[in-house]
């Protein structure tokens, strides 16, 4: 739902989750309103690319952002992503003894942003 939003009024810098997108929108003078949601992230990370949870979040996604489109006027709407999402198989470091035998060290940082050292 467009009320689950959480989002950052950065003309004051301010937090606020007590008003909605809308509700904001109608308050006087210009603003920049940069809106979060988790979602299709949340599902696709759970659920993967091609499943009817995601697909489904996407059309529901459509249909609240189409909504509010409809009700604001005088208003610019971005939609953007943070990062792309490719479905993957799981792979454990350890299951591989050649690769970790010319490691210095254990692979750091976290699984997103993986830093090797090696020596082969």
């Amino acid at each position: 739902m467009i009320d689950s939003f959480r989002w950052i009024f950065y003309n004051t810098c301010v937090v606020c989750e007590t008003l909605t997108i809308k509700e904001w929108c109608k308050e006087p003078d210009q603003k920049y309103i940069y809106a979060y949601w988790n979602n299709p992230d949340g599902e696709l990370h759970r659920h993967g690319l091609k499943s009817d949870e995601v697909h489904k979040c996407m059309l529901e996604m459509e249909d609240m952002i189409k909504e509010m489109a409809e009700e604001l006027s005088d208003t610019l709407i971005v939609v953007t992503a943070g990062h792309r999402h490719i479905d993957n198989d799981m792979v454990v470091l350890q299951d591989y003894p050649q690769l970790c035998d010319c490691l210095v060290r254990m692979p750091s940082l976290e699984p997103r942003v993986l830093n090797c050292l090696g020596e082969c």
